[in-house]
């Protein structure tokens, strides 16, 4: 039973089911950007997990850029409508 089951994990891996990529808006990003941060400030403050604590410092780095990228693209965006809207554009 446990080689069945453990074929059928196999299968829907491998066919794209865990695959799948995770998306998350504006408001997640900038979540989870504070969270890795304080993560990474706890490991490296108050214990002695330096290279963890690093890892995390390194992740919410990223995580702040991808987080920023999102952000500038949805003010341009929401510039854009507002814009043509005024009927600035599209002429």
């Amino acid at each position: 039973m446990k080689k069945f089951l453990l074929g059928l994990l196999t299968l829907a891996m491998l066919s794209g089911f865990g695959f799948s990529p995770a998306f998350a808006n504006e408001a997640g990003k900038k979540h989870t950007t504070i969270d890795l941060g304080a993560a990474a400030a706890g490991l490296l403050l108050f214990t002695h997990h330096k290279t963890l604590g690093a890892a995390a410092g390194a992740a919410a780095v990223y995580s702040y850029s991808r987080y920023n990228r999102e952000h500038q693209h949805n003010k341009r965006a929401a510039a854009y409508r507002r814009g043509y809207q005024a009927g600035r554009y599209g002429r």
